[in-house]
């Protein structure tokens, strides 16, 4: 996600948005780096207008980061009303090549259909899509450099670890 200048981020209710509302509040070195990037929407879902989430931060993280934009809706299916907040998002202006999008979803279809439609309306990369039910792959991390006695043996790790 990090490679990408603009970030969706679509939240489906429950867990899903205490899941989003954690990763922007957690703004580090480490976080979505929200300050880095061109355009970040928040796109969120609610069954009811009483269960809208996020009513008390938005105008905090609007404030904070001037390229974030919180945007909610309601209705019966999930998936539809977030398509449609998108796809009604006159506000976004993004390149599909530079444009990321994390789905977090109240179930693995809302965050398929929803994925499926990115890549066929948005023209979003399936690569630049990541669904919070997804299992992350496991990270490498470089070992301790005290263990390289020369430049050739660090390079040589490194070409090693780009064949994985």
């Amino acid at each position: 996600m990090f490679k990408y200048r603009t970030l969706l981020v679509f939240s489906a209710g429950g867990a899903a948005a205490a899941s989003a509302r954690a990763l922007l509040n957690a703004q580090s070195k480490k976080g979505l780096q929200l300050d880095c990037r061109e355009a970040v929407r928040l796109y969120s879902w609610a069954s009811s207008e009483q269960e809208i989430s996020y009513v008390t931060e938005s105008p905090r993280w609007e404030s904070q980061y001037t390229n974030l934009r919180v945007v909610t809706g309601t209705g019966d299916s999930p998936s539809d009303v977030l398509a449609s907040l998108f796809d009604n998002d006159d506000t976004l202006e993004y390149n599909p090549e530079t444009c990321g999008a994390l789905i977090l979803g109240d179930s693995i279809a809302t965050e398929q259909a929803l994925k499926d439609f990115l890549i066929s309306e948005g023209e979003l990369a399936a690569e630049g899509i990541v669904l919070g039910s997804e299992q992350a792959e496991a990270v490498e991390y470089l070992r301790s450099a005290a263990k390289w006695r020369s430049l050739e043996d660090l390079e040589a790790e490194l070409e090693q670890m780009s064949k994985i």
